[in-house]
């Protein structure tokens, strides 16, 4: 049985780290353990997260989520409440992941009401909220996705879940109408998260703000080198460090107003404000 906690918490950080291929060896280690003695309890959790792994390493949906539901029946009548939340938010994610927007909406929508007030179990939530900002998202819906993503970040920080509220951010920072409040942010957690700096996560946030840096560097010394017309319209949020202040007061007028350059003398930096990045 401790071998069996001990893979089951693995596959857990594996998921939330992302790495299907990893989830599925321990999903089918965990399955021959149960196989070998017989251990009731986790038959269905490694059919669980090996429908995750399938899910995120192109499966078909139908089969998967037949299996989801099917599995997560047993395990109620087994009386494992625990978890049920999380399980059922794979099966939205193979919904999510086939495409089927329809069915995946009302799936994470009845996941999201049901089990936070059934269970008190909030521990998925922020997931689910990011999976809520993607089907918005496919439908068109900028505004709903960036609440969905905005309400994903407010319930990870509510539970004090740093990983969760990094991975929230690099959706909104990616995807959505980030600020410079935002990006600062996404900055302040890379630093607060040190063992995480190797993973695929971490390698994304900081690609993330080193493209909004640099897109902002180009404009900047395009316009200050050789006069040009700066084609943006409006400001762009970059860091405010000592060697990078604040705009001048001319040149913020100039964009408010709408115009489309100004004079070189005057751009003392594109900014509003933001993290610093380096």
């Amino acid at each position: 049985m401790a071998r069996l906690v001990a893979i089951w918490h693995g596959a857990l950080l594996e998921v939330r780290l992302g790495d299907a291929e990893r989830v599925a060896a321990l999903a089918d280690e965990m399955h021959a353990l149960v196989e070998e003695f017989a251990l009731a309890h986790g038959r269905t959790a490694c059919r669980w997260f090996r429908g995750w792994a399938d899910a995120r390493m192109g499966a078909t949906a139908r089969r998967l989520i037949a299996g989801f539901e099917r599995r997560t029946k047993t395990t109620l009548r087994l009386g494992m409440l625990a978890g049920a939340s999380e399980v059922l938010g794979y099966a939205t994610e193979a919904l999510v992941l086939a495409g089927d927007l329809g069915r995946s909406a009302t799936a994470n929508s009845r996941t999201r009401c049901k089990w936070p007030t059934r269970s008190g179990e909030r521990v998925y939530l922020p997931q689910l909220f990011v999976m809520q900002a993607a089907i918005a998202r496919a439908r068109g819906d900028r505004a709903a996705a960036d609440a969905a993503i905005r309400r994903a970040i407010a319930e990870a920080r509510a539970q004090e879940a740093p990983w969760l509220e990094l991975m929230a951010l690099i959706e909104l920072c990616d995807r959505h109408s980030a600020t410079a409040k935002d990006r600062r942010a996404l900055a302040a957690l890379i630093d607060q998260l040190p063992e995480a700096r190797d993973t695929a996560a971490v390698a994304r946030a900081r690609a993330l703000l080193d493209k909004t840096k640099s897109d902002v560097d180009h404009a900047c010394s395009c316009s200050s080198r050789c006069g040009c017309r700066l084609r943006r319209r409006t400001a762009i949020a970059v860091p405010v460090t000592a060697s990078n202040p604040a705009a001048h007061p001319a040149h913020r007028e100039s964009i408010r107003r709408g115009r489309s350059w100004v004079k070189p003398r005057r751009l003392t930096a594109y900014i509003d404000e933001s993290a610093t990045f380096r």
